[in-house]
């Protein structure tokens, strides 16, 4: 039940801005395209604060059973790496958007993003899923 309220309101109202745009986009005659929506690498953003979310839900559980402490390392160890690593191009490509150098291609930043995003609606599941295990 727990993932379902989590796919239901934190996911789905977590990427709200990104419907937004797509209405906004439409409504202007402008292409309402992934690449238009997702291009700018804010969805790393979104994924970012879901996957922190489902960290800090996991983090303070308690105990759990000895046979998940093994999951529980590895779903924090690539929770964190995630982390790192989308903050780490998000920062990036704000600072070029910011500093007005030639700005990555819209199309691999939609696609890698998402990628991103869908790895994030995995591994913070996971922790969710773990998270509910009783000691």
């Amino acid at each position: 039940m727990k993932l379902l309220v989590w796919m239901l309101f934190g996911v789905t109202i977590a990427l709200m801005p990104f419907y937004t745009r797509a209405i906004i986009n439409h409504d202007r005659g402008q292409p309402v395209t992934l690449a238009e929506i997702l291009g700018d690498g804010e969805l790393l953003v979104v994924s970012v604060v879901i996957n922190a979310a489902a960290i800090g839900e996991l983090m303070s559980k308690g105990e759990i059973p000895e046979h998940f402490k093994l999951a529980k390392v590895a779903v924090i160890g690539v929770s964190l790496a995630l982390l790192c690593v989308m903050s780490t191009w998000f920062a990036d490509v704000s600072s070029i958007h910011a500093g007005g150098a030639k700005l990555p291609d819209n199309h691999n930043m939609a696609r890698e993003s998402l990628a991103f995003f869908f790895a994030t609606l995995v591994v913070s599941a996971s922790s969710l899923a773990l998270s509910e295990v009783e000691a």
